[in-house]
């Protein structure tokens, strides 16, 4: 099959090139046979070919009713798992959201799969204990190292 040009809208407005691969690769992670997720992504992609963009939602529910085709048991888990993995990444944001506020200026948060990085810059004025607090809330196991003569909070 050729290679598509379509754009795909993110939920937070961001844009990508559609990847076919990256498609069957979600599918897979989310308990799919590699056949069926490779005979659902040709399916999609057939759909795609007069397109110069679409929503990420609109291929969800696209794959969603392609494999109800398929198994209506098998549609419903990998909608339920696609939610989890929405509200897993929304209670992320969440989270690093507040460990940028309790980090401020003394220090820098990366969102890591999973986790965090952060980077300790002024340690006189970082806040160990919020910072901690709220990583253990959360149940992140966590681990420090040393980074380029820094501190670097390592949670997951």
């Amino acid at each position: 099959m050729h290679r598509l040009k379509v754009e795909v809208i993110k939920k937070d407005g961001t844009r990508e090139k559609f990847s076919r691969a990256k498609l069957v690769r979600g599918m897979i992670r989310a308990g799919l046979q590699k056949h069926i997720a490779e005979e659902i992504a040709d399916k999609v992609q057939l759909k795609l070919t007069d397109k110069s963009e679409i929503s990420s939602s609109w291929i969800r529910q696209e794959v969603i009713s392609l494999i109800r085709e398929i198994d209506t048991k098998l549609a419903e888990e990998f909608a339920m798992f696609q939610k989890s993995i929405r509200n897993l990444a929304k209670n992320e944001q969440y989270i690093e959201t507040k460990l940028r506020l309790l980090v401020g200026s003394a220090g820098e948060v990366k969102s890591v799969y999973g986790g965090f990085h952060i980077i300790v810059n002024d340690p006189d004025e970082f806040d160990f204990y919020g910072v901690f607090l709220e990583l253990l809330r959360y149940s992140q196991s966590i681990q420090i190292e040393a980074d380029n003569d820094k501190l670097k909070i390592v949670s997951k």
